[in-house]
């Protein structure tokens, strides 16, 4: 539990904040929008990487369990190999490529 003077301080501080967020506005928006420029493309890999691991987690069950002597290391990169060349050509199908 916050001690009552803390607690003061951080919400004499929540209101500054806020009075200078409300003057700045225009600042905060470019603020923003460099971080939404920066974060995007993190956001975008993750989207896929979440994406792709449906088909991968599918092939690399099919590949264990018909390849016993394959590593499971060996199975995983071979098994990201071939779903990135599955939708790699499944996009360029979908595009007319």
């Amino acid at each position: 539990m916050m001690n009552k003077g803390y607690r003061s301080v951080a919400v004499i501080f929540t209101i500054f904040a806020a009075i200078w967020g409300f003057a700045n506005l225009t600042s905060l928006r470019d603020v923003a929008e460099k971080i939404v420029n920066i974060l995007s493309p993190i956001l975008l890999g993750a989207c896929i990487a979440f994406v792709l691991n449906i088909p991968l987690r599918q092939i690399e069950r099919l590949l264990l369990s018909h390849s016993r002597r394959m590593s499971r290391g060996l199975c995983r990169a071979l098994s990201i190999s071939l779903c990135i060349l599955l939708s790699t050509g499944l996009c360029a199908i979908l595009t007319g490529l």
